[in-house]
């Protein structure tokens, strides 16, 4: 357990236990919380929470990619083997328990809802782009490295696919909304023995993402120090083991303290982001090259197609289907029409006396079960209610609207993702048109654009930070230091 997610939960399940609800009617996760916080250490006032077990498997992580690419590699194709056979023994017993009627809506969240998916768990394809940082260590680089990537890629979306389907189809995919889908799938099919292995087999899939990482970042900052990016400490190179040393100790630590105390969707969204940003910035440089003379090309060329109108049009379709199919949440999204809060987020928001004051009018509806104040659940009572009556009662309680509803700047700043995106569409287009740029960048560019804009307002200010701290070393350093302005 972590620090930030014990503390969350501790305070969301006083927040809800005070509005009625018992400890035993809490979401397990939030009771694990909430005994967590209680049991916790102090020292000073201060909780000592801190995720033990991921600190010692990214110890352990490090030791292995310290000793060299060799160890690493062994240790990664073991994990591979792990994961694929956990995954295709899923496949093959989860088939016969799919319930084609799950399906039905089979994509209730539409395409949107999709790409929002996709952009929350792009962390589990960091490891494609993450062969390229071995490129020294590879005997035929420019043949290995193209056929790894693409081949990487292809399997992991089919397999991707493939558990998709399987989950969704044995139970709803609103029951899906946990940590570990897996192993709750089969649990809730009684099928005990194969659900702990999947629990013990997400930890080792988790462990291998970071291996990848791990051995590919210290690579990746051992490229700028010979470049002059980053202090030559950064490129020295192990006598023994031949690996970039102080680079993977400092990995190490940038991993080990963030795992100590943060949520690990945290982590994952802001790792989903970066590597995101990476892509762009590579689709960026594609296109900036295409034209330019003097360019010396590998074996591998992304093929050419003149987006000048397709991209334009494409655009513009999008937009008229935008407005003329989702004309309501369009209108919502443009004029930042106030959002009513959901009952969770209300209670949590309301103090002790504006909880009396709900319970009262709660009371006094048609609907509520409870015929006293100290025995109602606030939160069920509300969940209860239809949408239109939801909307209805809340209006009519005597507490402050801002609680109520979602509104003004709190609201829009969750917006200007999305706002970035369809700016840098428009963009995208003029240069499209005017540039006669590749189609396929192109397409790679929005894209990866998009998912960055699904990942919510507070991955954006995360990685801005970073960002920042990254262009105060480059300016404060690199900038004077590369081989670039030698």
């Amino acid at each position: 357990m972590d620090y930030l997610t014990a503390s969350k939960g501790y305070q969301h399940a006083m927040s809800l236990m005070q509005s009625g609800k018992q400890f035993v009617n809490l979401d397990p996760a939030i009771q694990l919380s909430y005994n967590a916080w209680e049991t916790a250490p102090q020292i000073g006032g201060l909780h000592i929470i801190a995720d033990i077990p991921a600190l010692v498997i990214i110890f352990l992580i490090t030791v292995l990619v310290y000793r060299g690419i060799k160890e690493s590699r062994n240790a990664s194709n073991a994990m591979v083997v792990v994961k694929l056979a956990i995954i295709l023994l899923v496949i093959a017993v989860g088939v016969f328990y799919i319930d084609v009627s799950n399906w039905n809506p089979f994509a209730p969240h539409g395409v949107p809802g999709i790409l929002k998916g996709v952009s929350a768990v792009f962390f589990a394809y960091i490891g494609f782009d993450a062969i390229s940082t071995t490129a020294e260590e590879c005997k035929d680089p420019q043949r290995d490295l193209p056929r790894g990537m693409m081949w990487s890629i292809i399997i992991c979306t089919i397999l991707y696919v493939a558990i998709a389907l399987v989950l969704t189809g044995m139970v709803k995919s609103s029951s899906l909304d946990i940590g570990d889908p897996l192993a709750f799938v089969f649990e809730q099919k009684n099928l005990k023995v194969l659900s702990g292995v999947i629990a013990v087999s997400a930890v080792i899939a988790m462990a291998s993402v970071l291996l990848v990482f791990q051995m590919g970042q210290p690579r990746i900052w051992m490229s700028m120090s010979r470049d002059g990016l980053l202090p030559k400490a950064f490129s020295r190179i192990h006598p023994t083991y031949k690996s970039p040393s102080f680079a993977t100790v400092v990995t190490g630590f940038v991993v080990a303290v963030p795992s100590l105390f943060m949520n690990l969707t945290i982590v994952t969204d802001l790792c989903s982001i970066g590597t995101l940003f990476a892509f762009v910035l590579v689709c960026a440089g594609v296109l900036v090259l295409q034209n330019k003379p003097g360019v010396q090309y590998g074996k591998f060329r992304t093929p050419y197609v003149n987006s000048k109108y397709i991209i334009p049009v494409l655009f513009i379709v999008g937009i008229i289907f935008q407005l003329t199919y989702n004309s309501e949440s369009s209108s919502n999204f443009i004029l930042n029409k106030p959002v009513l809060n959901t009952p969770t987020h209300l209670i949590t928001s309301l103090s002790s006396q504006e909880i009396k004051k709900v319970k009262m009018a709660t009371l006094q509806t048609a609907d509520s079960i409870s015929t006293n104040i100290a025995s109602l659940d606030l939160e069920a009572s509300l969940s209860e209610m239809a949408p239109d009556k939801y909307q209805t009662f809340i209006d009519h309680l005597d507490i402050d609207h801002d609680k109520k509803y979602e509104r003004g700047l709190s609201l829009f700043r969750h917006k200007v993702p999305l706002w970035i995106f369809f700016i840098s569409c428009m963009v995208i287009c003029y240069f499209c048109f005017t540039k006669n740029l590749s189609l396929i960048p192109v397409l790679g560019l929005v894209c990866c654009l998009y998912m960055m804009s699904e990942l919510g307002v507070s991955n954006w200010i995360g990685f801005g930070l970073w960002l920042v701290i990254g262009l105060l070393v480059y300016f404060s350093y690199g900038y004077h230091k590369s081989k670039l302005n030698t």
